[in-house]
């Protein structure tokens, strides 16, 4: 058996067996998660499209939520607009939690 057909075959062989990774679920279909957010006035709850669009508008932030899933990483805003959090976010909690920075960065 050449080389390309024994690669073809152990990767269907792998991706035939249990637990192989699946397709994600399409963005455009996930409902918007509810988040709560804290403030001296109490806690307020927000979808993550209304996060999102206060966001845009307190800061400027100019790409629509549609362009952020093709956003390179360093152009996404993470959790401060109510995403998942970006790799520096969390390079920073890991490196918070283990005490390798200062608190007062964390």
């Amino acid at each position: 058996m050449s080389r390309p057909i024994a690669t073809t075959a152990l990767a269907i062989a792998l991706l035939a067996c249990e637990g192989a990774p699946v397709t994600p679920p399409s963005s455009s279909t996930t409902p918007p998660r509810t988040v709560v957010t804290t403030s001296s006035e109490g806690s307020t709850r927000l979808t993550e499209t209304e996060q999102y669009r206060q966001y845009r508008e307190k800061t400027g932030y100019p790409y629509s939520q549609q362009q952020y899933a093709r956003l390179p990483e360093h152009q996404r805003c993470g959790t401060a607009c109510g995403q998942p959090p970006t790799s520096g976010e969390q390079q920073l909690r890991y490196l918070c939690d283990r005490g390798l920075i200062a608190t007062a960065r964390c």
